[in-house]
């Protein structure tokens, strides 16, 4: 009876321990929410307020969900900005010559005939 007591107390002990890591921070969220809006926006003459363009979307949703940290979507975006030219466009060959696989990864193995 004791040993049934205990493995029933253990159990609760453990559940409400796993109740109480699924808890949202409800205050939190919406603190993070908002900075990330902060950070991702910028003026837009056209709502008299600010607003996001589609990449500015993309980075808040990859921010807000944690897909990236900031540090990282910054790291990307100074690599676009070394790749890219006067137009803000990345050549594709330069980007396969600077950053892409090895050429002998690229070549295509040779297979032997055998008829």
């Amino acid at each position: 009876v004791a040993s049934l007591a205990g493995v029933i107390t253990s159990f609760v002990e453990l559940m409400m321990k796993i109740k109480a890591s699924e808890r949202r921070d409800v205050a939190g969220e919406q603190l993070e929410f908002y900075r990330l809006v902060k950070l991702c926006t910028h003026p837009v003459a056209s709502l008299s307020d600010n607003g996001m363009e589609s990449y500015d979307f993309l980075k808040f949703g990859v921010l807000l969900q944690g897909v990236a940290t900031q540090e990282e979507v910054e790291a990307i975006e100074a690599r676009f900005a070394e790749l890219a030219d006067s137009a803000g466009n990345v050549n594709c060959a330069k980007l396969a010559e600077l950053d892409g696989p090895p050429a002998s990864l690229l070549a295509t193995p040779r297979t032997s005939a055998t008829a």
